[in-house]
């Protein structure tokens, strides 16, 4: 909490701080996978959780990002989703 910040507004930003770092930690992790930088970028941007926007359950891409995934991005979607279906 800085000088002359309410408790209220502290506890706030610390929340958004480590939200922050678990966004960009989750970032990185995709981008170990071979997940393009644009796609990656704009997830970020947007503030959205990257794992449930890459792998949500309903199979569903959010609008914003669809257009960011390449090829490449689409085709180790399709892998993981069918090697997670053997597993379960």
């Amino acid at each position: 909490m800085e000088h002359g910040e309410a408790p209220e507004a502290g506890a706030k930003r610390e929340r958004g701080e480590t939200m922050t770092k678990k966004i960009r930690s989750n970032l990185f992790f995709l981008k170990q996978f071979g997940f393009n930088d644009s796609l990656l970028q704009t997830i970020f941007q947007l503030r959205l959780d990257p794992l449930e926007s890459i792998f949500n359950n309903e199979n569903e891409i959010i609008m914003e990002i669809e257009s960011k995934f390449t090829d490449k991005d689409r085709e180790f979607l399709l892998v993981t989703k069918k090697e997670y279906k053997i597993l379960c």
